[in-house]
């Protein structure tokens, strides 16, 4: 499997900065400043593994929230790893009944960096039985 692609989504420059710097390590980061622009990204670029996406955006004219817009892709979760980024501990309760994750801020990278490795995992077995599957079917 390639190197996992991820989605970071936050309007704070210096935010996205350091996750790309830090997690650009390991993972390939794209970044995106805005909801707008990670719909773009999103819909114009090969797929991604990983989105993250902050909670709230002064910047953002769609009058959505990270929460609302990550929720869009929640559908084919077997693709993608979904979380919210956020400093409001509130908002971790209003996931419970979702499968998007949340990362409290400050990032925690190293904790980030294994929850994303064992995405990878997950998606590896998962080809691996469709694999299975369609040999003994096909």
């Amino acid at each position: 499997m390639d190197i996992l692609r991820v989605l970071y989504i936050d309007d704070e420059s210096l935010s996205c900065k350091y996750f790309k710097k830090i997690m650009g390590k390991s993972f390939y980061v794209t970044t995106a400043d805005s909801l707008s622009e990670a719909r773009y990204i999103l819909s114009n670029e090969e797929p991604y593994d990983v989105i993250i996406s902050d909670y709230r955006f002064d910047n953002d004219d769609t009058c959505e929230n990270g929460l609302e817009f990550l929720k869009k892709y929640k559908n084919d979760e077997s693709r993608y790893m979904l979380a919210i980024c956020s400093a409001y501990d509130a908002i971790e309760m209003s996931l419970t009944e979702t499968c998007i994750r949340f990362i409290p801020k400050p990032i925690n990278y190293a904790k980030l960096s294994e929850d994303i490795k064992a995405h990878k995992r997950k998606l590896l077995s998962w080809s691996l039985i469709r694999a299975s599957l369609v040999k003994c079917l096909g």
